[in-house]
């Protein structure tokens, strides 16, 4: 018993135990440490559907490739992500990413890959575009170049999340303008982090394709199922 005593307090049974507070894997979510392969622990893991789903799509853009429906946990941890700015999340989501891009068939592989633009007073008091790091992940495992310049907006607009599928369409009209420079003949993959209604992609793919835009995809981490 007192040796047992004092290998509590012994400073390498101290080291051992503070080490491994810092090196041991805990899932992001709920901090529970775990040995699961991914990132997140087995629990949390289970509440979100794997998976990368493409939808064909009709114009403007022609496909849609996500991770999974935007709904439960999935939703949660995009918008604490967005919205909280909870860094921490970044790696876990740029995993789901990661996986959704490694589904594009060799055949649909882009030239360039297009985050969605942030109007720079919103980019100022978010602090990141979620879309860029998305787009990150993505360009590391399809090996194509990441633009910032390629699809720019040229106004603010109302947060789309606060209006109805109606005045989303009308607000984001025209807030986008491309570089034919850049986009002209090329085939794109344009990244978001969610696809609810649309309207903001919609209306970026028509900008790519006005300015000479081969195809454009559209790569998010969660849709909408309607």
């Amino acid at each position: 018993m007192i040796s047992g005593f004092i290998s509590y307090f012994s400073p390498i049974a101290a080291f051992d135990r503070l080490r491994s507070i810092f090196t041991e894997k805990r899932c992001p979510i709920c901090r529970t440490p775990h040995s699961n392969k991914k990132l997140l622990c087995p629990d949390c893991y289970s509440e979100l559907i794997e998976g990368s789903v493409h939808d064909e799509e009709e114009a403007p853009h022609k496909g849609i490739y996500f991770y999974g429906p935007y709904r439960g946990l999935l939703r949660d941890l995009i918008l604490d992500w967005k919205f909280n700015n909870n860094f921490g999340y970044s790696a876990l989501l740029s995993q789901f990413a990661t996986g959704v891009a490694e589904s594009i068939p060799e055949s649909s592989r882009p030239d360039i890959i297009i985050p969605v633009p942030l109007h720079p007073s919103r980019l100022r008091k978010r602090g990141f575009n979620q879309s860029r790091i998305i787009g990150r992940s993505a360009a590391s495992v399809l090996g194509a170049k990441i633009s910032d310049r390629a699809l720019v907006r040229n106004r603010k607009t109302t947060p789309q999340s606060t209006l109805s599928k109606e005045m989303r369409t009308e607000n984001i009209k025209n807030a986008f303008t491309a570089n034919p420079a850049t986009v002209a003949g090329k085939k794109i993959l344009l990244i978001d982090d969610v696809y609810t209604t649309g309207s903001t992609v919609q209306e970026c793919a028509s900008t790519l394709y006005d300015a000479g835009a081969e195809r454009v995809e559209v790569l998010v981490l969660a849709k909408t199922l309607i």
